[in-house]
């Protein structure tokens, strides 16, 4: 009897004490990511640099971006894995830059090998713990992967620019309508459903919205549009076409962040969601949006400044409200970020070859330490791409160490190196003034380089027809752009 009794208590013991993970695993905290395309560091109300009231725009409206910022904070050094959308969000999803990955071009798909073997964001957040659901709504472009092979339980599929014109997740291809501009209300309401559903199932979860705006083609709802006009005609009035109709659509993007943040708030899951920011690469430069990135130099396809650091705003348990962060963090540190968000105890391995590291600290108020990072240096490169004739293509590598960037054109076969903390402008070219720390930032790049066998630039050059040409004619092209300003369209 009294042998019985123990046995039984041992085994509610043990029972109890197996359950216990579980329960703590339950509470880990849910990650939503919301991404959007091509929009500029400046396309925001919000400032993203304490310091300059010339980082956002007063073209623009964003009050539940506002919202997120007095609830969080805004990095203002947030900087893209690329300048181009499929090479940048290869990064976000695998924590290497583009470089290792052999894609530093959209127009590189040909040459990028399977990925499948690769460690995505769901599957390094499962290895903290295998309760979390994820959802992935919206557009992929990430080529010789799928979202469904990375872990993504929900999902649209291998979807890509034009999903944002069709809703792709329904039977047949049926256009999108005023009423829903680039799906980005129909994205932010499956969004909503999906939080409400692991909410009550008390399963934490990992979503990432990838809306197909800001990208063009331009579109928003009538009535946002016509609110614009009217309300840039009294501040703006040499406003263009082009500037109303994008700052309507970013209007609109931003509407559909809200009904995001007012589910999370309904839900009464606030106090345990990160909430993430950020653009896959900086804007436009064209007669059209050149403001986009102002004051930074260049945009998309540029690896200046004003094509990767991009707005980059968090809140979540436990991030200070209201507060800026001035260190660099890159989307490829989302992997390990995350990872370590959900409760992972172990480092990843090395074998993975991250170039990432957890900017966990930073998201507490410690901004005095430094990322570990795979690699400690950022570096971004952008190739050759015979792409649209009116983009400017500008083939060029740069690597970040602390404060310092070292900047090479492929075209012009010159160095450019800057403070971009204390001269977020690239103005002030120091390569004649300090020598030393050019040439060191030279040896690491070129070390990075070999490391991960870079491909040559000219690789993914081709004819009108579509064939590689390798560099047939190279130099001749090389000598024109010679001639040209290094922000020459």
């Amino acid at each position: 009897m009294h042998e019985g009794i123990v046995r039984n208590l041992t085994h509610c013991l043990m029972a109890f004490v197996a359950m216990l993970p579980l329960a703590s695993l339950a509470e880990s905290p849910n990650i939503i990511l919301v991404l959007t395309d091509d929009q500029g560091w400046a396309d925001t109300s919000v400032k993203m640099h304490p310091d300059r009231e010339d980082s956002r725009k007063g073209i623009y409206r964003t009050p539940n971006l506002e919202r997120m910022a007095a609830q969080g904070m805004i990095f203002s050094q947030g900087y893209a894995g690329g300048p181009q959308c499929a090479p940048s969000r290869g990064a976000l999803q695998f924590g290497k830059t583009p470089t290792r990955l052999a894609h530093t071009t959209n127009a590189g798909d040909y040459l990028v090998k399977d990925r499948t073997h690769l460690l995505t964001i769901p599957q390094a957040i499962r290895l903290a713990n295998p309760n979390y659901a994820a959802a992935h709504l919206g557009k992929w472009h990430i080529p010789k992967h799928l979202p469904s092979k990375a872990g993504f339980e929900v999902s649209d599929g291998n979807t890509a620019n034009g999903g944002g014109e069709y809703y792709q997740h329904l039977p047949g291809k049926m256009e999108n309508p005023s009423e829903d501009p680039k799906q980005i209300f129909t994205l932010s309401q499956r969004a909503c459903e999906f939080i409400a559903e692991q909410a009550q199932a008390k399963k934490p979860f990992y979503l990432q919205i990838s809306h197909y705006a800001v990208h063009v083609r331009l579109a928003s709802r009538p009535e946002t549009l016509e609110r614009t006009k009217a309300r840039l005609k009294e501040i703006y009035p040499k406003a263009n076409k082009f500037t109303i109709e994008f700052a309507a659509m970013v209007e609109d993007l931003d509407t559909g962040l809200g009904m995001v943040l007012d589910e999370v708030e309904k839900q009464g899951i606030r106090d345990n969601t990160y909430i993430i920011f950020t653009s896959d690469n900086g804007g436009f430069v064209s007669g059209n949006t050149s403001d986009s990135n102002t004051p930074l130099i260049g945009g998309k396809r540029w690896t200046y400044e004003g094509g990767i650091r991009v707005p980059f705003v968090v809140q979540g348990p436990g991030v200070p409200k209201g507060t800026y962060c001035n260190q660099p963090v890159v989307n490829w540190d989302f992997l390990p970020t995350f990872y370590d968000l959900a409760g992972g105890k172990d480092p990843l391995s090395a074998d993975l070859e991250l170039d990432g590291g957890s900017f966990r600290p930073y998201l507490e108020g410690n901004d005095s330490v430094t990322i570990e990072r795979g690699t400690p240096d950022l570096i971004w490169r952008f190739l050759k791409w015979e792409g649209f004739a009116h983009d400017p293509v500008h083939p060029a590598v740069a690597i970040r160490r602390a404060s310092y960037k070292l900047y090479y054109s492929y075209y012009t076969r010159n160095y450019e190196l800057f403070d971009v903390e204390n001269d977020i402008e690239e103005a002030n070219n120091l390569i004649a003034s300090m020598p030393e720390r050019a040439e060191e930032l030279k040896r690491g790049l070129e070390n990075y380089l070999e490391a991960v066998d870079a491909q040559d630039y000219w690789i993914h050059r081709k004819d009108g027809k579509g064939n590689l040409i390798g560099t047939e004619g190279l130099e001749e092209e090389i000598k024109r752009h010679q001639q040209k300003s290094r922000l020459s369209k």
